[in-house]
């Protein structure tokens, strides 16, 4: 949905209601551990220019995932002491 997307800030930035849109996507790479139809970064730069949006203030950022890393401590959600308070 893309398309829809950058259509409604082509027609907010040129009626004057928005000054500047913001677009984020995942990488190419990232992409390929997301569902099918999540949009990458090639993909919507392709959609800007066909849409004729490459002119507007159109900003387009790509985000990436630094890779894996040391897993996270569990977070305690249960403090009590094991015994169930009485009624």
């Amino acid at each position: 949905m893309l398309y829809k997307d950058i259509l409604h800030l082509k027609s907010r930035i040129v009626g004057g209601d928005i000054d500047l849109g913001v677009i984020i996507v995942p990488s190419d790479h990232l992409q390929s551990f997301l569902p099918d139809r999540t949009p990458c970064f090639s993909y919507a730069k392709k959609v800007i220019v066909e849409q004729d949006a490459d002119r507007l203030p159109i900003v387009l950022i790509e985000m990436e995932h630094d890779g894996p890393g040391p897993s996270l401590d569990k977070k305690v959600t249960n403090t009590s002491t094991g015994k169930r308070r009485k009624p």
